[in-house]
């Protein structure tokens, strides 16, 4: 079974997608090449505005403060605010983006969840040299609530957001290196401008390296969260 050129009339099989003779690519040919090109220009403005989402929560934690170890109230209602703003930035990130199943990847060898501890462990060294005399030792007694929104609410909060919404966006425009770093600065910026803010922001970027390099290296959320509550327990176990 054969059909015809339409540019120069030659036969032709059905299944081909150029002219054996002139070269000419079949229309069916260029309505697939077409549906690719607006797939692909489609995912692109997806990621980008999934990636403006997330910026965007990043900038409310900035202007904010969500970071529940600058807040001063220790309640719940404050505590379960600050989680629902992350949580609501990532989710609408990630159905913006329209890959919410992507954005959340939690299968990870065991391999990678036992590296998690030695990586938060490197993250509370790299804040203690950089913070150390930024350490309370006659801090208040955390509350419950505190304690939680800090060692388990904001890990997979903040994890889903930046390792999981803003990193596949960023990898779907650049790539995975590109996507380390700028979630690392997406991450740093979003503990807001309390306490002593600027002074931290460079161990929080070098913990969104750390935590970067999990997500990247598993392919999954999971160890970076572990590594990220790890971190924040040890944070508060010596504030």
């Amino acid at each position: 079974m054969s059909a015809h050129c339409a540019s120069c009339g030659a036969p032709r099989p059905v299944a081909a997608r150029f002219c054996g003779a002139c070269g000419a690519p079949t229309a069916e040919h260029r309505r697939v090449l077409l549906h690719g090109v607006r797939a692909d220009r489609l995912r692109t403005q997806r990621a980008a505005l999934a990636l403006g989402v997330a910026c965007a929560g990043t900038l409310f934690g900035l202007l904010g403060g969500s970071d529940l170890v600058a807040g001063a109230d220790d309640g719940w209602p404050t505590v379960l605010v600050g989680s629902a703003s992350v949580f609501v930035a990532a989710l609408a990130a990630s159905l913006v983006l329209g890959e919410l199943r992507a954005t959340l990847p939690l299968t990870a060898s065991w391999r990678w969840c036992v590296a998690a501890l030695p990586t938060a462990m490197l993250s509370l060294a790299a804040a203690w040299i950089l913070t150390a005399y930024l350490w309370s030792a006659d801090a208040a007694m955390p509350t419950a609530a505190r304690w939680i929104g800090v060692v388990v609410l904001a890990p997979l909060g903040e994890e889903w957001l930046c390792r999981g919404a803003a990193w596949r966006a960023a990898n779907v425009l650049a790539s995975p290196r590109s996507a380390l770093l700028l979630t690392a600065i997406l991450f740093a910026f979003l503990h807001g401008l309390g306490g002593g803010y600027l002074l931290e922001l460079p161990h929080r970027f070098v913990a969104g390296l750390l935590f970067g390099w999990l997500r990247w290296r598993s392919g999954s959320l999971l160890p970076g969260v572990l590594a990220h509550g790890l971190h924040n327990l040890g944070a508060m176990c010596l504030a």
